[in-house]
């Protein structure tokens, strides 16, 4: 009826999301029938059905197949986090975020320890955009604290993190342990081999999230390239500021 406005929430249990309708237009062009654009993304075509239709929804890993599958369509990160943003169901059982531990009395910064309860609870998201973070500040104490957080918050929702310090060198069989993470804590790149530097690239180059943590400022060291491209994939907590973490 003229004027009548329909809501956001009604309008997406019976549309096609767009992730959805563009996936299958873009199979269309490469030559895909719909079980092999199943099969390109691990998934029955079923699901595709359903997911069509509104029924069902892409799991993170399907997700991120996308992304690698379509990656060269520029519109379609944003395809992705509006999927994740406006057609995942809501309430406290959403797909998409992970469930947070009880918080506890910490001697982190209160802003700092919502950005990274923040992070380990979009962090589904973060497998899709390769977003991390860089924590910034002159107490190693504090610094340390900081990836035990991330990395205890992302253990406690079942996720398998590898978290070690970056002037170690790198074991023998350390790359397979790596390679089974969901996401690599780097402590102290500020003290980095060149081995440890040549792996946070390797991370990069692949989109896969890492966090650091560092005593100085990336770019004193880093080279300026690299630098450049982790500023572009974190987002920057300062220790020693009382102001709100902020992209860096």
């Amino acid at each position: 009826m003229p004027g009548h406005i329909a809501l956001p929430s009604l309008l997406s249990m019976h549309r096609t999301p767009d992730l959805v309708t563009e996936i299958h237009r873009l199979a269309s062009r490469r030559g895909w029938s719909q079980a092999e654009l199943a099969r390109q993304l691990g998934v029955s075509r079923s699901t595709l059905v359903h997911a069509r239709g509104g029924r069902r929804w892409f799991t993170t890993d399907v997700m991120a197949r996308i992304s690698r599958l379509f990656g060269d369509v520029p519109s379609m990160k944003d395809l992705v986090w509006s999927y994740v943003r406006y057609d995942f169901p809501a309430g406290p059982e959403e797909k998409g975020v992970l469930p947070l531990a009880e918080k506890r009395q910490t001697d982190l910064p209160g802003g700092a320890v919502e950005a990274i309860r923040r992070f380990v609870r979009s962090f589904p998201m973060r497998l899709v955009d390769g977003h991390g973070l860089v924590v910034m500040g002159g107490s190693a104490r504090m610094l340390s604290l900081a990836s035990r957080s991330v990395a205890d918050g992302l253990a406690s929702a079942g996720v398998r993190v590898h978290r070690r310090a970056a002037g170690d060198p790198l074991g023998p069989t350390e790359s397979a342990a790596i390679g089974k993470s969901r996401l690599l804590v780097l402590e102290r790149i500020d003290g980095a081999s060149d081995a440890v530097l040549a792996l946070l690239e390797s991370q990069l180059a692949a989109e896969r999230p890492v966090v650091l943590t560092c005593a100085k400022t990336i770019d004193t060291v880093l080279g300026q390239r690299l630098a450049r491209l982790l500023r572009s994939r974190t987002t920057l907590i300062r220790l020693d500021s009382p102001s709100s973490p902020t992209d860096d």
